[in-house]
């Protein structure tokens, strides 16, 4: 009886064993997955910085030379310039 006993004890170790292994494949793999998802969506972050800060320093040259050199505002710059000059 003891004999049966050892032998199913060993069955459940060996069977939960196979059962925290197949766990750890599992979540290896979807560790795995999550690294390389998230490797991407950081190069698309960065992508997506430097096209936000390009853009704005574009808008932003545009409206300060649209505020400056609009209608009347040469006179402006001018005054401007020589008084930072002098």
């Amino acid at each position: 009886m003891q004999s049966i006993s050892n032998n199913e004890e060993k069955q459940s170790k060996h069977s939960l064993q196979k059962g925290i292994e197949r766990r750890q494949d599992n979540l290896s793999a979807a560790s795995s997955t999550l690294s390389r998802i998230s490797r991407r969506m950081t190069n698309f972050s960065r992508i997506g910085t430097i096209l936000t800060v390009v853009l704005g320093a574009f808008i932003a040259t545009g409206e300060l030379a649209e505020q400056h050199f609009s209608k009347g505002a040469e006179r402006e710059f001018a005054v401007t310039f020589i008084r930072l000059w002098v």
